[in-house]
């Protein structure tokens, strides 16, 4: 309330920026996704800063709807990498691309090892169906460039 009424700029970021780190702090996942995801909405994110969330969430959320989200974002931001280099012709080699591919890998992996036990026990296979169809298309098609 006090940056606010002291009109300090950019307030919005400072409160948001120190909601997502309790909500870290104190494990709450759900409440960490939705405030990147506001910041994600309003602010153009850094690679570093994607990159940041991402380890966060592969090393200490089990949540897949999170986990999943995450993927999203990691995918769409290797696709946005990936038409900057086809329209400039030169390829980065300072990009999180690799970095990203990797975390993507490892968030749709572990989303889809818990499906498959989650079927196995419940004798349904259509959501580990599901998720191994988008692990494959995003991974193979992605990092093939065919995506786009």
């Amino acid at each position: 309330k006090r940056l606010k009424k002291e009109k300090v700029e950019g307030w919005q970021s400072i409160v948001r920026n120190a909601r997502m780190n309790a909500a870290e702090k104190l494990g709450d996942w759900k409440t960490y996704i939705n405030l990147a995801e506001e910041k994600w909405n309003e602010e153009k994110i850094g690679d570093s800063e994607l990159y940041s969330w991402a380890l966060k969430i592969k090393n200490h959320c089990m949540d897949g709807n999170i986990r999943y989200k995450m993927a999203q974002w990691l995918a769409q931001r290797v696709i946005d990498i990936d038409k900057k280099e086809k329209l400039t012709g030169k390829i980065d080699l300072t990009s999180y691309r690799g970095f990203f591919e990797q975390l993507y890998f490892n968030l749709f992996s572990s989303i889809y090892i818990s499906s498959r036990r989650r079927a196995a026990s419940k004798k349904s296979n259509s959501f580990a169906a599901f998720c191994m169809a988008a692990f494959v298309f995003f991974s193979i098609f992605s990092i093939s460039g065919l995506l786009i």
